[in-house]
């Protein structure tokens, strides 16, 4: 599921309150044994400690960006002008009343990696709160 969040993203966006009905989720049926579903729900309600709301990369971004006034975004950068390879890189603006912009410095091969790795600064961002 490489353009939805990962079991890690999916537990901390719980504990942030992520709401929004998914097609995906995640759910631990026996200690230690993790697995996947498709069920258009709110996952994330609290008769469902088991089970995590997976959105898409995309869901999760468009949250943070209604919820906290957070900005995750993957944007291409050019490591060597010799070479026609796109790598991707991570932002995470915030709006509160200035724009405050982090960057990765670590390059990613993919747009989700960047994008992914994004939304786990992002709810580290969060978590310092």
């Amino acid at each position: 599921m490489e353009d939805y969040v990962s079991f890690e993203q999916a537990k901390a966006l719980k504990e942030l309150g992520f709401d929004i009905p998914t097609r995906y989720y995640y759910w631990i049926m026996f200690p230690e044994e993790l697995k996947e579903g498709i069920v258009v729900a709110d996952h994330n309600t609290e008769d469902s400690e088991n089970h995590f709301s997976a959105p898409s990369l995309y869901q999760a971004k468009k949250w943070f960006i209604d919820k906290f006034s957070l900005v995750v975004s993957s944007l291409p950068c050019v490591t060597d002008p010799n070479v026609d390879v796109l790598k991707w890189r991570y932002y995470v603006d915030k709006y509160n009343p200035y724009i405050i912009q982090e960057g990765s410095i670590k390059v990613y091969d993919y747009f989700e990696e960047a994008l992914s790795a994004g939304i786990d600064r992002a709810l580290q961002i969060l978590k310092e709160k």
